[in-house]
């Protein structure tokens, strides 16, 4: 049987929601009112690509504003996204490999404004 949030808890994540619908504000969602996983199993059964290192991912599929001109060019002529990397004009130079929920680059992103960071 699933647990379902109390009545006292379930009524302030409502009035949570309808004052900042009022307000116009968008926030990023309050923890206490959701339950999330900060990370996933690497055994569990999922999709995710492991590259074999830094050099073999192609992170152009994260930046696409950071492609280097005609490499999209190049990508249509080879119709396969696994067998060529599209260079990217500036080297992603921050990795947060944790297993939280990202606040170490929304911390550094102000302070490294022109680095890539993922």
């Amino acid at each position: 049987m699933a647990s379902q949030a109390s009545p006292t808890k379930r009524k302030k994540r409502e009035e949570y929601r309808k004052a900042h619908k009022e307000d116009g504000l968008t926030e990023l969602p309050k923890k206490k009112f959701y339950r999330q996983r900060a990370h996933a199993n690497p055994f569990s059964d999922h999709q995710l690509e492991y590259p074999t290192s830094p050099d073999s991912m192609d992170w152009a599929a994260h930046y696409p504003a950071y492609l280097t001109p005609n490499s999209e060019q190049s990508m249509t002529e080879d119709n396969d996204s696994r067998s060529a990397l599209r260079p990217l004009t500036r080297a992603v130079t921050v990795a947060d490999i944790g297993c939280g929920f990202g606040g170490l680059l929304v911390a550094l992103a102000p302070k490294l404004p022109n680095e890539l960071l993922i």
